[in-house]
């Protein structure tokens, strides 16, 4: 068993997020033919959850991580709080108006880059510090750290993140999730995230 197996949860998450920019960049690929409603609804959904994921690292990860090595996540940090200014700038921009076509390429550049560096910042995330989580907790302090993770804003993480998540992974990566949820879930809530993957897995008809 992996020492710091719960950490996956964080994995997982990244993978999610990567598909939400997959699907906002498809959307954006065609200038002359965006469909800016969707586009809208998929950034507000994307960013979102990556708002809630940087406040989970930067309250209840990071501290762990800089107990362990000092200063290892301050760039990390410092891309949240850059993230944060730039996904209130579009959404304002999205959602009250930029009309004109010149806006609009302005725009969709603006997300492109949006996306481009998100990504980067997931896979220096990966690189720098998940590899290096073996090594600094040991497995029972790691399911702590998640716990804490996942119980940060129990009610968004249940409402927002859980099936969001959970609806952009596949079979095998669904199954990593439930596990780690079953091991690290706060307050005895698992019962109540399977109900919501399970709606996820067998929707109504």
């Amino acid at each position: 068993m992996s020492t710091c197996q719960p950490f996956a949860v964080m994995r997982l998450t990244h993978e999610a997020i990567r598909s939400g920019l997959n699907d906002l960049e498809n959307m954006l690929g065609d200038e002359a033919e965006i469909p800016w409603e969707s586009a809208r609804k998929s950034f507000d959904q994307v960013s979102q959850c990556i708002k809630l994921h940087a406040a989970q690292e930067d309250l209840e990860f990071y501290p762990h991580l800089e107990e362990k090595e000092q200063g290892i996540s301050h760039d990390f940090t410092k891309d949240h709080q850059a993230e944060a200014a730039e996904i209130r700038s579009l959404n304002a921009d999205l959602n009250y108006g930029k009309s004109a076509e010149t806006d609009q390429q302005t725009l969709r550049n603006r997300l492109l880059a949006f996306i481009a560096k998100h990504r980067e910042h997931l896979a220096n995330e990966e690189v720098v510090l998940l590899k290096k989580l073996p090594e600094l907790f040991t497995y029972f302090e790691s399911v702590d750290v998640v716990r804490g993770i996942l119980g940060h804003d129990i009610n968004a993480f249940e409402n927002m993140q859980l099936p969001w998540v959970y609806e952009r992974l596949n079979h095998d990566q669904r199954e990593m999730y439930k596990a780690m949820l079953k091991g690290c879930s706060p307050d005895d809530r698992y019962n109540k995230f399977c109900q919501i993957m399970d709606g996820i897995e067998k929707p109504s008809a």
